[in-house]
């Protein structure tokens, strides 16, 4: 009897192990390969801590042309977790800290013309994101209390990370490659946050709007 609940308390740990391996191995074939993708996915991950089987599935879906794998492991429901801990995550650590770069910024060079333009079409950015956040966290809670249902609960992020590219490359401009400088730090923060939109909107496209057919 000992034996036996010795050895049921010991298989999670194991299987524990063996997703901390798997994750590993799926995290060195990202650093090994150089492409925009998996320069996205390694930026998700260092926001987020993403559920293994959703890791694995952001690196084979992509390499797929059916669109996505058969994924028994994810639910509608963890899916919709996973992008509810990615608006967190926006709305609480990523746009307060670009803000703050931005306040860095204009307060070094208050006179130049072309920041202050990227400021204001950041602060459009900025307002499209929150509202696009607010109005899925209501389509998630109408979607869990089954008030609404299929594909016209949500909507995809394309519009918000096409204006946010065009702000980084006008900055680019304006910056050096000096990691002192805060234009610098500006850029690193907002191509984070754009490849981070990336993989949430691929996880929206991809994996949940197939779920809710």
């Amino acid at each position: 009897m000992n034996a036996r609940k010795k050895s049921n308390r010991t298989e999670p740990a194991q299987t524990a192990s063996g997703m901390n391996m798997r994750r590993k191995e799926i995290l060195n074939i990202l650093n090994r390969q150089e492409s925009s993708w998996s320069q996205c996915v390694l930026d998700y991950c260092g926001n987020h801590t993403p559920d293994t089987e959703l890791l694995h599935v952001l690196v084979e879906v992509r390499n797929t042309d059916s669109g996505r794998p058969a994924t028994p492991a994810l639910t509608k429901q963890a899916v919709i977790a996973e992008l509810q801990r990615n608006h967190e995550y926006y709305l609480n650590h990523a746009l307060p800290q670009i803000s703050l770069s931005f306040s860095r910024v204009l307060a070094d060079r208050p006179e130049h013309f072309s920041l202050h333009l990227c400021h204001t079409l950041y602060e459009v950015f900025e307002k499209a994101l929150i509202e696009h956040i607010r109005e899925e966290e209501h389509d998630f809670q109408a979607f869990n209390k089954g008030i609404k249902a299929g594909q016209d609960c949500f909507h995809a992020h394309h519009d918000e990370t096409a204006a946010l590219d065009q702000i980084i490359e006008m900055l680019n401009e304006c910056t050096t490659s000096k990691s002192f400088d805060p234009c610098h730090i500006l850029v690193l923060r907002l191509q984070n946050l754009s490849n981070d939109l990336k993989i949430h909107t691929f996880v929206e496209e991809k994996l949940l709007m197939p779920m809710l057919k």
